[in-house]
């Protein structure tokens, strides 16, 4: 399950230790924690299936963990809910074909990926990327441009080139300096 703070002004505390909007909340498991939560928050509480697995989100079962998250991913998340949350709320038949619920499930996975990956207080120095990551996003990017228009899916990709969905990710993070739901939207435009 991941919390997300779906406003500017929230305040809580868990475990003794503040919380305010800046931080998202991803709970794996049975975790014992007690939240108090001074005023009226607003969050979205999704929860994700058992088999999700390969986004390298979480590593171990029994944990909540909490992150400060990176302000425009957080941003864009949060959009994405209320989008959805608005769109299936006046237009509800929006949501019954396959295809749409498995474009909306990818876009809020994407969205997902980029809170988990992108780190606001990571170090702009970190090591560059490797030939393998370079390899990678060349991949990507011959198979995007093969077929413009076509909808892309991470899990997909990840089976196409034989890696993980978090390999795939980081990949595209190290060598383009965006996250993969971002170089996406820009080899569409």
């Amino acid at each position: 399950m991941v919390i997300l703070p779906m406003t500017d002004d929230l305040r809580a505390s868990s475990s003794g230790m503040d919380l305010d909007s800046r931080f998202f909340i991803a709970l794996r498991g049975n975790h014992h924690c007690h939240f108090v939560e001074p005023q009226i928050n607003h969050h979205a509480l999704i929860m994700f299936s058992p088999a999700l697995r390969d986004r390298g989100w979480f590593d171990r079962a029994d944990t909540l963990w909490v992150r400060i998250a990176d302000p425009a991913a957080h941003l864009y998340a949060r959009q994405l809910v209320l989008d959805i949350l608005r769109t299936a709320s006046a237009e509800p038949h929006r949501f019954e074909t396959t295809e749409v619920a498995a474009h909306l499930q990818e876009g809020l996975l994407l969205a997902f990926d980029d809170l988990f990956r992108l780190n606001p207080l990571s170090d702009p120095h970190a090591p560059s990327a490797s030939a393998r990551s370079v390899r990678l996003v060349q991949q990507i990017d011959d198979y995007i441009a093969a077929d413009p228009i076509a909808p892309i899916y991470t899990a997909n990709l990840a089976d196409e080139f034989g890696v993980s969905i978090r390999t795939l990710g980081g990949a595209v993070t190290k060598v383009r300096g965006m996250s993969l739901h971002q170089r996406q939207h820009k080899c569409r435009a």
